[in-house]
C-alpha cells in the first residue's frame, strides 16, 4: 500500500434491521443486570485479531482484552499493557468468551462476559451509567496476537446502562484513530462527535490518495 495515507477512521452505527453489517469490524456493549455481567460484543474478520483497552490509549498497566479470531472460533485473553511492546497475560483470566459465525460471510461474532469488578487489581472496574474511554487495536492480516496491530484508535467513549438496555457509545474523532499499515502518524483531527445508542460501532478506514 506504498504511500496511500489513511487520514481518517469513520465511525458509524451500521447495523440494519436484519442484522447485516455494512462493514466487518463492530463493537457494542451492554450490562446484564440479572447475571451482573458486562457484555461486550465484537464482530471481526476471520483470521485476524482485535483488542480493546479500558482507558485512553494503552499505557503501561492498562487493562486489555485481546482476541485471536479463527473461523467462528478463537480465543480471548485478559491482558495487561506493558506500553509499546506486546501486552502480557493477566495472572488471572477474568473473562469468558463465546464465538459464532457472523451474519456477514467471512466474519466471526464474539461475545465477551466479565464482572464489573473482578476484584483483580490489574482489571479496570467498569462503572454503570458513567462514560469512560475505550481504546481499540487490530491486525487485519493475521490472528497471531504477537504480531503488531495494523490499525488502532482511542476515540470511543462507552457507557454501560444499569437498566440493561443497549449501551451508549460516543465517538470523539478529535482523538487518534488511524491506520498503521504504512505510517504510524496519520491521525484524524476533525473534532466531530457522534453519539451511537442501541447499535454497534463500526470501524471503516477511508483512504485519501
Amino acid at each position: 500500500m506504498s504511500k496511500s495515507t489513511f487520514a481518517a477512521m469513520c465511525v458509524a452505527a451500521t447495523v440494519s434491521a436484519s442484522g447485516t453489517l455494512s462493514a466487518p469490524w463492530a463493537i457494542s456493549q451492554k450490562y446484564d443486570p440479572t447475571a451482573k455481567k458486562a457484555i461486550i460484543t465484537i464482530t471481526a474478520k476471520d483470521n485476524t485479531w482485535i483488542g480493546i483497552g479500558f482507558g485512553h490509549g494503552m499505557p503501561v498497566g492498562t487493562d486489555m482484552i485481546q482476541c485471536s479470531v479463527k473461523v467462528a472460533a478463537g480465543t480471548c485473553f485478559d491482558m495487561v499493557s506493558v506500553g509499546e511492546m506486546a501486552p502480557k497475560a493477566d495472572t488471572k483470566q477474568n473473562i469468558t468468551a463465546f464465538f459464532k459465525a457472523g451474519a456477514t460471510a467471512g466474519t466471526t461474532d464474539i461475545t465477551i462476559m466479565r464482572d464489573l469488578d473482578t476484584q483483580d487489581t490489574q482489571d479496570f472496574v467498569i462503572p454503570l451509567d458513567t462514560e469512560f474511554n475505550m481504546s481499540w487495536s487490530l491486525n487485519d492480516m493475521t490472528n497471531n496476537i504477537g504480531v503488531k496491530h495494523t490499525m488502532d484508535g482511542d476515540n470511543t467513549y462507552m457507557t454501560f446502562k444499569s437498566d440493561g438496555s443497549q449501551g451508549v457509545m460516543v465517538v470523539k474523532s478529535s482523538t487518534d484513530a488511524h491506520d498503521d499499515h504504512d505510517d504510524h502518524d496519520d491521525h484524524d483531527h476533525s473534532g466531530a462527535t457522534t453519539i451511537i445508542a442501541g447499535a454497534s460501532l463500526t470501524l471503516m478506514a477511508v483512504a485519501l490518495l
